[in-house]
C-alpha cells in the first residue's frame, strides 16, 4: 500500500504523511476534553456564584439550570464551529498539528460539520457503534464513520492542495438494501428515544407536630426521587425538636427545659434511638413559646416505618431544617431534567440522522442502471 504524501504550498511532495491516525486523533479529543472540563468548572463557578449571590439561596437553583444550558449549548456548538473555521478543527487538533478538509482540500462547510458532529455523537454514543472511532486505525484514508458521511478527511496541516483519492466514496460501495436497513433501524431507535420521558415521584414530608408517648407510622422522612430510567437517591435531612421552654440571657437552653429533653427516646423500626440532644448551641425560639432541644434523624434518614415516641409525657413541636430539603428535591428534579432533555436528544440525532441517510444515500436508481 503506498502511503500518501503530503504537498506543500509550493507543490513539492515532503515524506509527511498526509492522514492523521487514530492515536494522534484520540490525544487531540483527549485536550479537548480536558479544555472542556475546565471549562465546564469556571462556567458553573462564575454563573452559580453570581445568581447566588443576587437572588439568595433559590438563585444557586436558577444559576445551576443556567450554566448547565450553556454548557450543553457550547458542547454542542463548539466542534461545529471551529472545524468550519479558519482553524479547521478543534483546539486538539490544532494544537497537534491538524486540519480537517474535504475531498478538494479546502475548509469544509458549516453544513458538512454539522453532518460530521452528528454522526460522531450516535456512533459514540452506542456503545455498539463505537467501531465508528475504532475504524480510523484501520482505513487507509484514516476516516472514522463520521468522516465517511461528511467526505471529510484529518490531515496534516502542512498539507494543501486537494486529497489525492482513488476509487468511491464508503456510500457509493455500501450495498443500498444494508443502509436502508440500518437507516430504518435508526429512525426506529430515534422515535422511542424521542418518546422516553422519564418521570419522577417525590415522596412527601409528613411532619409530625405535636406528641407525647405515641407509637406513629412516618412516612417520607428521607426524601427520594424515583425516573423511569431506574435512577434513586436518597438523602437524609435532621428534623429540630422544641419543647415548651424558656431562653436565658445568655441565649441559650434554661438547664430545666434541657435536662427534661435528657431522656427522650424516638425508638426506630430497628430499635435505634434517633433523637440527639443537643443543648449546647443557642438557644431558638417561637412564636408559641417552643425551644430547640434537639435533633432526630441527625446522622442518618430515617426510613418509612412505626416509630415510638417517650417524652416523659412532655408535649414536643417537631418541624423539618426547612429549605435545605427543598434544595435537596431540586436538585434531584434538575438532574431528572436533564436525563430527559439528554433521552429526548439522542432520539432526535438518531432520528434526523436516519432521515438524512434515507433522503440523501437512498436514491432511486436512474433507467437503465445496474448495481
Amino acid at each position: 500500500m503506498e502511503e500518501k504524501k503530503t504537498v506543500l504550498a509550493s507543490g513539492m511532495e515532503n515524506d509527511i504523511p498526509m492522514f492523521k491516525g487514530f492515536w494522534i486523533r484520540g490525544l487531540a479529543t483527549l485536550i479537548d476534553y480536558i479544555l472542556m472540563s475546565f471549562g465546564t468548572m469556571i462556567i458553573f463557578l462564575i454563573v452559580v456564584l453570581f445568581f447566588g449571590q443576587i437572588l439568595g439561596v433559590g438563585g444557586y437553583i436558577i444559576g445551576f439550570l443556567l450554566a448547565w444550558l450553556l454548557v450543553v449549548a457550547i458542547g454542542i456548538g463548539y466542534k461545529p464551529v471551529m472545524e468550519s473555521s479558519s482553524f479547521q478543527g478543534t483546539f486538539g487538533k490544532y494544537f497537534l498539528g491538524m486540519k480537517i478538509v474535504n475531498r478538494e482540500g479546502h475548509r469544509i462547510t458549516l453544513k458538512d460539520a454539522i453532518i460530521r458532529f452528528v454522526v460522531f455523537i450516535v456512533s459514540s454514543g452506542t456503545h455498539v457503534l463505537f467501531l465508528g472511532s475504532i475504524m480510523i486505525g484501520f482505513d487507509e484514508k484514516k476516516q472514522g464513520l463520521h468522516d465517511m458521511v461528511a467526505d471529510t478527511y484529518v490531515v496534516t496541516k502542512h498539507h494543501y492542495g486537494p486529497v489525492n483519492l482513488d476509487g468511491e466514496s464508503i456510500f457509493e460501495k455500501l450495498n443500498k438494501t444494508y443502509v436502508s436497513i440500518g437507516a430504518a433501524f435508526f429512525l426506529i431507535v430515534g422515535i422511542l428515544l424521542s418518546n422516553y420521558g422519564t418521570s419522577m415521584t417525590l415522596e412527601s414530608f409528613e411532619h409530625l407536630e405535636k406528641a407525647t408517648n405515641t407509637e406513629f407510622d412516618w412516612i417520607g422522612a428521607d426524601s427520594s426521587s424515583n425516573s423511569d430510567m431506574s435512577i434513586k437517591t436518597h438523602e437524609w435531612m435532621r428534623y429540630e425538636v422544641f419543647i415548651e421552654g424558656n431562653v436565658t440571657d445568655e441565649g441559650e437552653v434554661a438547664d430545666e427545659d434541657c435536662e427534661k429533653a435528657r431522656n427522650f427516646v424516638l425508638e426506630s423500626p430497628d430499635k435505634k434511638n434517633v433523637f440527639s440532644l443537643n443543648c449546647d448551641e443557642a438557644g431558638e425560639r417561637t412564636n408559641e413559646g417552643f425551644v430547640k432541644v434537639g435533633y432526630f434523624c441527625d446522622s442518618s434518614s430515617c426510613k418509612d416505618g412505626t416509630y415510638t415516641w417517650d417524652t416523659d409525657n412532655n408535649m414536643v413541636y417537631i418541624y423539618d431544617a426547612g429549605e435545605s430539603i427543598y434544595h435537596v428535591i431540586q436538585f434531584s428534579y434538575l438532574i431528572n431534567i436533564g436525563l430527559t432533555i439528554l433521552s429526548f436528544s439522542v432520539g432526535f440525532l438518531l432520528t434526523g440522522t436516519a432521515l438524512f441517510i434515507l433522503i440523501f444515500f437512498i436514491k432511486p436508481k436512474k433507467e437503465g442502471e445496474t448495481s
